[in-house]
């Protein structure tokens, strides 16, 4: 259950990352850290920089498939549930760096108010399922390593 809304929580925030790309993408809004800024390049830059709203392309992509690794066990699982640990603290650290205020746009505040609470609150969702999850395999894998003593009695008769 626990892996199921890992990945849930992962392709929603995934899914709002996107609906944010698009609408970055419509108004022109240039990425904001570490690109050229020039809204005349948007198009091109938001594959490895992303926007002023959302994250590059490679991101999203990561995030995805570690969302659905994630519901693997062994090793994958695990390295897939890591890395969503790890990029959604990255995903925490850079969002209160963004900028407050948007330019002028028309699209609805009930919108932005949807997507702003998924895109602040899903990372931080993440990170606590995501540790919970490699919490409970580990204390899953040494419960198989030691199995509990069983309370039979071992008698000679």
């Amino acid at each position: 259950m626990l892996r199921k809304t890992l990945m849930t929580v992962t392709l929603l925030f995934v899914a709002a990352m996107v609906i944010n790309t698009l609408i970055a993408l419509h108004y022109k809004w240039p990425a904001m850290f570490d690109a050229p800024g020039d809204p005349r390049t948007i198009m091109r830059d938001f594959v490895w920089y992303g926007t002023r709203i959302s994250p590059p392309v490679p991101g999203l992509l990561i995030l995805t498939l570690s969302g659905i690794l994630a519901l693997h066990s062994g090793w994958r699982g695990v390295l897939a549930t890591l890395l969503l640990v790890v990029l959604s603290i990255l995903v925490t650290i850079a969002a209160a760096g963004e900028p407050a205020g948007l330019p002028p746009n028309d699209v609805p505040q009930v919108a932005w108010f949807v997507i702003g609470a998924i895109g602040r609150y899903a990372p931080i969702l993440l990170i606590t399922l995501g540790v919970a999850e490699l919490i409970r395999r580990v204390t899953k894998a040494r419960r198989g390593r030691n199995p509990a003593p069983s309370n039979e009695s071992h008698g000679d008769g």
